[in-house]
């Protein structure tokens, strides 16, 4: 019957189960599809550890678990309708969802998640990190810190689902994440002069909040008097500072459009580069 509708021009609507990416043993789950006009009877079928408790023929079911093992379930429409399946996942296979590979710069923050969990609890740690927001929650962001593995670790205590404790880990590599994410800062916007990169990172030269909106202050722990020029991504000075002393100078950025920016912090010896976001 479905060749012959396909046959004669007729497309099935499209139509989806709707339902818990995740069942613990001894639980209860609901499935479902959209009402589809024309039809009042569904076939559904489900893998052997999901039986259905309530609902075949109708256009939602419930099953209930008999272990953590995961499985499927698929509804068959009246005559006419393709088939549809939905993957139930193994609680165990649950994995950290986020950039392989992000920049351990000042101004970088990166999501990271876990799919939701019926009851769980979440308890998230890092090394070589900071965890900005979101401890407790499926979600977290942080920041990468430098350090000479190149790496940052990113754990995770699931508790309280499917009666068991699940650890996950993460490894971050420090680097460019994939496109069209913003990359890392290039060798053209690193410091330049007789300090290398080490230095300066060691130095804690700082331009925070970053991105912005509005105003920014510039760290630099160096006793040196300092120039300052910021300008646009098309190499265009807008601001000029010269000979500052302040170990924190202050910029109001308000009226500028947001776009990539950058900051040149110039001694006599030594040019330092930011890059800037304003929002």
């Amino acid at each position: 019957m479905n060749y012959y509708y396909t046959q004669i021009g007729i497309s099935h609507p499209i139509y989806s189960i709707n339902g818990a990416n995740y069942v613990c043993s001894g639980q209860t789950a609901y499935y479902s599809v959209s009402n589809i006009s024309g039809v009042s009877n569904f076939f559904w079928e489900t893998s052997s550890n999901l039986p259905i408790t309530s609902g075949q023929g109708t256009s939602s079911i419930t099953v209930q678990a008999t272990n953590n093992n995961g499985g499927y379930v698929r509804v068959f429409p009246g005559c006419g309708y393709g088939s549809r399946s939905w993957t139930i996942s193994e609680f165990y296979d649950l994995e950290i969802q986020g950039y392989d590979s992000a920049c351990a710069q000042n101004g970088y923050t990166y999501d990271y998640n876990i799919p939701p969990v019926s009851g769980a609890s979440y308890t998230w740690s890092i090394t070589n990190g900071t965890i900005n927001y979101g401890q407790g929650t499926r979600t977290v962001n942080i920041s990468l810190i430098p350090n000479s593995s190149n790496k940052t670790w990113l754990s995770l205590n699931i508790n309280g689902a499917c009666a068991s404790t699940v650890y996950k880990q993460k490894v971050i590599t420090h680097g460019d994440p994939p496109p069209p994410a913003l990359q890392c800062l290039s060798v053209g916007d690193r410091p330049l002069g007789n300090k290398n990169l080490d230095d300066y990172v060691n130095d804690d030269i700082k331009v925070y909040p970053n991105p912005t909106n509005s105003n920014v202050t510039v760290f630099w722990p160096s006793q040196e008097f300092y120039n300052l020029d910021l300008k646009d991504i098309n190499g265009r000075t807008l601001l000029k500072e010269n000979n500052i002393t302040e170990n924190e100078f202050n910029l109001n950025l308000e009226k500028y459009p947001a776009g990539i920016y950058f900051i040149y912090l110039t001694t006599d010896n030594n040019t330092v580069t930011k890059r800037l976001i304003i929002k």
